[in-house]
């Protein structure tokens, strides 16, 4: 059996961010991915709350880990062309996409917050 799309199966968000931007805000969006259980190890951390000891999630990693999350996204850059014609449009590496995000507080709060509120870990503990 041949996997033609590596992400099946994996829960993903899409996040819309255009007003952070400037624009409406279905103009920019980006996909996140759940995280890989590695990266779910690396971002829990125990904390003790009185004599039960209890994991969280360490909200600085989340921020290191989210460029790896971005699986898709609409942002563009121009790019120089030869002269005398007009640039053309690219699209933008994550880590560029996510560096854009992180310049601006609010956009990048309410993108982990939806995010981190969405994904299927955070729903189990809900359950409980």
């Amino acid at each position: 059996m041949v996997l033609k799309d590596v992400n099946a199966g994996i829960f993903s968000i899409t996040i819309e961010v255009g007003e952070h931007f400037g624009l409406n805000k279905e103009d920019l969006n980006i996909v996140l991915r759940e995280p890989t259980t590695q990266e779910t190890i690396e971002l829990s951390k125990k904390s003790n709350v009185g004599d039960e000891e209890d994991l969280a999630i360490d909200q600085n990693k989340i921020f290191e880990i989210m460029p790896n999350l971005i699986i898709k996204h609409n942002f563009q850059k121009e790019m120089p062309s030869k002269p005398g014609q007009e640039p053309r449009l690219v699209d933008m590496t994550s880590k560029e996409v996510w560096a854009l995000i992180m310049a601006r507080s609010m956009c990048s709060t309410a993108v982990v917050t939806e995010w981190s509120e969405n994904i299927p870990l955070a729903q189990k503990k809900l359950e409980k």
